[in-house]
């Protein structure tokens, strides 16, 4: 699974650099996340972490759609603001699912 959460780390960064399907890489690599975040959650939260910051903040791809569609309808951004929160939503979502995995699994006696 440490590898799993390497490849979405990994995965993340590239998406920093993609125009228009990096948002969709982020969501790609956040269910990776989901996946590994019980065994590597550490890895796996700053994957997540990472995604949700390039969706709230660094997505020009968003931005740019919510500027087209008020353009050729007058104004009315509600299917943006809708694939916007969709978005967020989705990682936010991950986020807490992954924390919750992460506090239910056993620890290890060392």
């Amino acid at each position: 699974m440490k590898a799993l959460a390497i490849v979405a780390l990994i995965f993340t960064a590239i998406s920093f650099f993609v125009p228009i399907f990096g948002v969709y890489i982020s969501v790609f690599t956040s269910l990776l996340c989901l996946f590994s975040f019980r065994f590597e959650p550490t890895l796996s939260g700053i994957t997540v972490g990472l995604n949700l910051l390039k969706t709230l903040f660094l997505s020009p791809s968003i931005v740019a759609t919510a500027a087209l569609e008020a353009a050729t309808t007058e104004g009315s951004t509600e299917v943006t603001s809708f694939l916007y929160w969709t978005l967020n939503g989705f990682h936010i979502f991950v986020l807490v699912v992954g924390i919750i995995l992460a506090s239910t699994r056993k620890k290890k006696d060392v």
